[in-house]
């Protein structure tokens, strides 16, 4: 999905950041932070995610990554998720990022209530 995007919206990939069977819920992956510190080479003016949740799981991470990005030039952009540059793209942006927020603690809450209630 992430190659027709950029067909259909005719970008060009210079290059690709994976943190392969890591979670997002942290932005202390290898490959993340590489990405991060690109962004100050001005090589590139997007990064593009299959979905937001791929980028960050976390609001307070997200918006201090975002905002270097910003300073560097650089947009995240999904790959599933249509999010407007205008006033609405701001709040469809941030409650898809509460969900995934929220979707990555209840998770760890099931499987933390799991492994204690199997003994």
């Amino acid at each position: 999905m992430r190659y027709e995007y950029v067909n259909t919206n005719d970008y060009t990939v210079i290059g690709e950041h994976i943190d392969r069977v890591q979670s997002g819920k942290f932005d202390n992956r290898i490959e993340f932070q590489k990405m991060i510190a690109d962004s100050d080479k001005h090589i590139f003016e997007g990064v593009l995610v299959y979905q937001l949740d791929r980028f960050a799981r976390n609001r307070y991470d997200s918006a201090i990554c975002k905002a270097k990005l910003k300073k560097n030039g650089v947009r995240v952009l999904s790959a599933k998720e249509s999010i407007s540059d205008d006033a609405s793209g701001i709040l469809v942006e941030g409650v898809l990022e509460s969900m995934a927020e929220y979707y990555s603690v209840e998770l760890a809450q099931k499987i933390h209530r799991g492994m204690f209630y199997q003994c």
